[in-house]
């Protein structure tokens, strides 16, 4: 809906929507940077930033900024990029395109995957 009010704004230079949108991102920023607890640590989906980085573009208010950056650095535990001996394990993968493996015809995509990778 941000990112809506924002092309509303662009093509109207109407800002009625747009600052809707303005009060439910101070909504957001009350509800996950101010109340911080396990139940507000950041919000599920990540397009949020980008929509706050887009009002911050076209209001110039620092603080719809702030807040996507405050979203970032929550989410990966304020490192971008983890360092070396971080819990992780390196694998090899090899792609094919879904139609060369037993997807001549049409119907369901059939996948094939090593035993040790199936799910139970």
């Amino acid at each position: 809906m941000i990112e809506a009010a924002i092309a509303h704004y662009y093509s109207t230079n109407s800002k009625r929507f747009l600052n809707i949108m303005k009060r439910f991102a101070d909504c957001i920023d009350s509800a996950f940077k101010l109340n911080v607890n396990e139940y507000y640590s950041t919000p599920g989906d990540q397009e949020l930033e980008l929509a706050l980085v887009r009002l911050w573009q076209a209001t110039g208010e620092e603080r719809y900024l702030e807040l996507s950056k405050h979203f970032v650095d929550r989410r990966w535990n304020n490192a971008l990029y983890r360092p070396n001996g971080s819990n992780y394990t390196i694998v090899t993968i090899t792609t094919i395109p879904y139609f060369a493996y037993a997807n001549r015809e049409a119907g369901d995509m059939a996948v094939w995957l090593k035993k040790e990778f199936a799910l139970s």
